[in-house]
C-alpha cells in the first residue's frame, strides 16, 4: 500500500475487509502475547484458551459450532444496548425544534420499539437531524454515546471525547466498505461474506437464510448510497436510523446512528451515516 501510494479506503472489498479484521485480531492478539511472555505463562494462556476461546481466541481458530454460539453471545451484547439507545433518540426527540420532526422521529422510535421494521423513506426523511444539534455526534449526551459504543463492541468505559472520536472511525470505516461493495456488487459476495457483511452492520446473520441476508443488505447499501453526499458533522445518516433499521423483525433492535435495512429478522435499531454516508453498526467484537 506505501509503495502504491494507496490508502485503506482505496482497496478492493475483500482487501479493506480482510485489512479491517487482521487489525481487530492484532488487538485482540496482543494481549495474549504479553501474558504469554514471562517464563511457563505460555502454559497457563492455552488453559485460558481453552476454557475462555471467545474471550483469547481470534476467529480464526473457532469451530463451526463455536462461530454461531459467540456470534450470538456477541449480539446479545449489543442487543442490549438498543434500548437504551432508542430511550436517548426518544428524549432527544423532545428537544427537536421542528413539530413535524419531532413527530416523525418520535413515531419512528415507538414503531421500533413495537417491533416494526421502518422503511428506507422513513429513515432517510430524518437524515438532516443527525447533522447538528440534539443528534449531531458532537452534541449527543455521554450516556447515548455510551450505549453507541456497546452497539458497535466498543469500550464504553473511556472519557466521552474519545468514545465520539472511536465511533466516528467506526462509521468512516463502515461507509467505505459500503462503497466499495457498491463498486464490487453484492452478487460477488460469497455465503460467508455476505453473512459477515450483514453482521458487521448490526444483523444476526447466523440463522437467516441467503435470501433474507441479500434483501436485507441491499436496503442497507440502497440507503447508504443515498445518503452519499456532502459530510454530515459526523460523517453519516441519522443516528437513529440504523438503530431504527436493525430492528426489524427480528428480536433485536438498531442503535441510532447507524444505518441498516429492512429483513425479516433484524435486529438492530440504529442507523447515522454522515452528511453523506451511512453509519451503521455490527462488527466483530471489538474490545
Amino acid at each position: 500500500m506505501a509503495r502504491q501510494k494507496l490508502s485503506a479506503q482505496q482497496l478492493p472489498y475483500r482487501d479493506m475487509e480482510r485489512l479491517r479484521q487482521f487489525r481487530r485480531d492484532v488487538i485482540k492478539a496482543i494481549p495474549v502475547g504479553l501474558l504469554a511472555i514471562p517464563p511457563f505463562a505460555n502454559f497457563l494462556v492455552i488453559v485460558l484458551m481453552y476454557f475462555f476461546p471467545r474471550q483469547l481466541l481470534i476467529r480464526y481458530f473457532w469451530t463451526p459450532s463455536q462461530q454461531l454460539e459467540f456470534l450470538d453471545a456477541y449480539h446479545a451484547i449489543r442487543s442490549a444496548a438498543y434500548a437504551e439507545v432508542l430511550q436517548s433518540l426518544a428524549l432527544a426527540a423532545s428537544s427537536l425544534p421542528e413539530p413535524r420532526l419531532q413527530t416523525q422521529l418520535q413515531e419512528l422510535c415507538t414503531k421500533v420499539q413495537r417491533g416494526s421494521q421502518p422503511q428506507v423513506a422513513e429513515l432517510y426523511a430524518l437524515r438532516s437531524l443527525f447533522s447538528g444539534p440534539p443528534l449531531g455526534l458532537s452534541k449527543l449526551r455521554a450516556s447515548h454515546v455510551r450505549a453507541l459504543s456497546r452497539v458497535l463492541f466498543l469500550t464504553p468505559h473511556l472519557p466521552a471525547f474519545v468514545l465520539r472520536h472511536r465511533l466516528r472511525g467506526h462509521v468512516l470505516e463502515i461507509r467505505h466498505l459500503d462503497q466499495a461493495l457498491l463498486r464490487l456488487g453484492l452478487g460477488q459476495l460469497a455465503e460467508e461474506e455476505l453473512r459477515a457483511a450483514c453482521y458487521l452492520r448490526g444483523l444476526n446473520s447466523t440463522h437467516l437464510g441467503l435470501a433474507e441476508c441479500r434483501a436485507w443488505l441491499e436496503q442497507w447499501l440502497r440507503l447508504s448510497c443515498k445518503l452519499q453526499g456532502p459530510r454530515s458533522e459526523h460523517g453519516g445518516a441519522p443516528a437513529a436510523t440504523p438503530r431504527l433499521r436493525h430492528r426489524r423483525g427480528g428480536g433485536s433492535c438498531s442503535p441510532p446512528h447507524p444505518v441498516q435495512a429492512p429483513a425479516p429478522r433484524a435486529e438492530s435499531p440504529w442507523c447515522w451515516a454522515e452528511p453523506g454516508a451511512p453509519l451503521p453498526p455490527e462488527v466483530l467484537p471489538r474490545r
